[in-house]
């Protein structure tokens, strides 16, 4: 069964998340710890598969710690400040036993009903992965379609980009788009050298989309970038699979324009992610989904920039009294 938090996060706090340089700091971490692991690769997928879940994972596994604006280059890491923090995982799966790289990927990519697990009825899931609000994606009169995007994979090497296919081949226009290798990355240290995330089995994470937005992936996913990201960690006879929302941070989804943002935090599966005999796995294989939303209801620039204000006002006096 989904373990799951309904914690909800004002939009004021979140512009002072985002906008507040004063809030920027060094965020300090220990060791992190290897193990063995043997790689994974996809096929063409079972999705009869009988999962058992041995609901052992929990949100503290995984947590959020800071973000950075990518625009422009050069921007500090924002630590979450104390009114958000902390901010784990809003749902997981886990343990599952069972082998991930056994399940069928999607062939359009685009979020589609049955096209890839996270997509169709499983034994964790009635219609997608973390129940999600069924949305039209596809535009045939039927709300069925859960909006799962599958974003890649490391085995080892590093992560490497899936890819979205051209939607109309025949035409002349090439649409096909593949996300950037490297999009998920994982280190020792905070602040050490991130890389492949296999063989580990707690450390620091970082999802570092591209600075800029590009406008075929905006045209492919009708205007709105994602509002929900899911990690699939895999590791000795089985995986665990973890949850995070915009929503936690009183985001709505990123629209075409706006700043895009690196998140990192730091993970420790050593209790959940387990092989045959109870102990800690290192991990064999990562895989990242992401979900494409409905577009939201937009607030206008002056009205933004009001909400701005006034959480800029509230974090002044909140520290004037605090002197």
């Amino acid at each position: 069964m989904i373990n799951r938090t309904f914690t909800l996060k004002t939009l004021v706090l979140a512009c002072c998340l985002i906008s507040t340089s004063a809030l920027a700091g060094h965020i300090s971490g220990g060791e992190g710890h290897g193990g063995g692991g043997g790689g994974g690769g996809d096929s063409g997928g079972d999705d009869s598969a009988d999962f058992v879940d041995l609901k052992t994972c929990k949100l503290t596994d995984m947590e959020l710690t800071y973000l950075r604006a990518l625009e422009p280059a050069g921007q500090p890491q924002q630590p979450i400040p104390p009114e958000l923090a902390p901010v784990y995982a809003e749902a997981c799966y886990g343990f599952v036993v069972g082998n991930n790289s056994d399940m069928a990927l999607p062939i359009d990519n685009l979020g589609l009903d049955n096209d890839g697990w996270f997509n169709k009825p499983t034994g964790l899931w009635a219609d997608g992965a973390f129940d999600p609000e069924l949305l039209d994606l596809d535009e045939d009169g039927q709300i069925d379609d859960p909006g799962w995007v599958y974003m890649g994979k490391d085995e080892g090497d590093g992560f490497k980009g899936a890819t979205i296919p051209d939607p109309d081949p025949d035409d002349d226009v090439d649409q096909e788009y593949k996300f950037v290798d490297d999009l998920f990355s994982c280190s020792s240290t905070v602040d050490g050298t991130y890389g492949t995330c296999v063989n580990f089995i707690s450390g620091f994470w970082k999802f570092t989309p591209p600075s800029t937005q590009p406008e075929l992936l905006i045209d492919l996913l009708g205007g709105s970038f994602f509002d929900q990201v899911a990690v699939v960690f895999k590791g000795g006879n089985g995986f665990a699979i973890y949850n995070f929302t915009l929503s936690q941070l009183g985001l709505d989804p990123i629209l075409a324009g706006d700043i895009k943002y690196e998140f990192g935090g730091k993970f420790d599966l050593s209790k959940t992610v387990v092989n045959t005999g109870d102990q800690s796995a290192g991990l064999s294989n990562i895989s990242l989904w992401a979900r494409d939303p409905f577009l939201p209801t937009q607030v206008s620039e002056p009205g933004y920039l009001a909400l701005l204000g006034i959480a800029l006002l509230a974090l002044y006096r909140r520290r004037q009294l605090r002197r």
